[in-house]
Order: C-alpha cells, then sequence, then structure tokens
C-alpha cells in the first residue's frame, strides 16, 4: 500500500514519534476501518494518539481528532457487536462512549466553551452515554 510505504519513509526519515508520523498512521487507520479492518485500524489509532500526545502536547486538536476516530471506530465496532449478539456489545459501547469523553475534554480545553467542535463533542458523548445507559447488562 501507498500509506505502508509512506509510513515507513516516514519513520526512517523523521522519526518514529514525529507529528507527520501520527498522521499517516491515523490516515491508515480510516483507511483500515473503512474497509472493516477493525484491529489493524485501532492498532494505527493508538500510534498515531500516543505520538501526538508525546510531541504535541495531550490537549492538541488532533488529539481530539484522533480520539473521534477511535470513538466512530468502536461505534462501529458496537453494532457489529450488537448484530452478532455479542456478549461484550456493552463494554464496546461504553468504550465509545469513554473516547467521545475524552475527545470532548480535550476540544474543551483546547477550543473553550461554546466551540462549534466543543458542542459537536458534546453532542456525540451524549448519545454514546444514552447508548450505554439504555444497554442490559
Amino acid at each position: 500500500h501507498g500509506y505502508g510505504q509512506a509510513l515507513n519513509i516516514q519513520r526512517e526519515g523523521l522519526g518514529p514519534d514525529h507529528p507527520c508520523v501520527a498522521t499517516t498512521c491515523n490516515n491508515i487507520g480510516i483507511a483500515n476501518q473503512a474497509q472493516g479492518q477493525y484491529k489493524q485500524a485501532l492498532e494505527m489509532y493508538d500510534e498515531a494518539l500516543r505520538i501526538r500526545k508525546a510531541s504535541l502536547g495531550p490537549y492538541h486538536p488532533t488529539v481530539g481528532d484522533c480520539l473521534h476516530n477511535m470513538a466512530t471506530l468502536f461505534q462501529a465496532e458496537s453494532k457489529l457487536a450488537e448484530d452478532q449478539h455479542r456478549p461484550d456489545a456493552a463494554a464496546v459501547k461504553e468504550k465509545t462512549w469513554l473516547a467521545y469523553r475524552e475527545c470532548y475534554n480535550v476540544y474543551q480545553r483546547h477550543y473553550g466553551e461554546g466551540h462549534r467542535e466543543v458542542i459537536e463533542a458534546w453532542e456525540r458523548m451524549a448519545a454514546a452515554w444514552a447508548e450505554v445507559s439504555t444497554t442490559s447488562v
């Protein structure tokens, strides 16, 4: 894949903890998620999140963006778990809510109350909480 080659070149040329490496990891995660490759997507999102927190700080907006991507992944996985009647469906819904909550906290700290990103993150977090709170365990 082109992204895989780009990632290897970036890691070698820029170092494994460079923010550009995180962006490529995030983009690979998005592509993996779109193809239903959730495990691989999560691995890429985890790496992107780790790099971004370390290199840009825990409240940089791209940290929030990465958390948002992780939450959408968990949301898709939750739907799949429900459709397959898997026993972990409730736990995956909780992971969705936790990722959205952390995303909200990052955006709120960076942008401040009333910003569009903060409001949208609040709405996503509230919707995820509604899913968690109505799930029978």
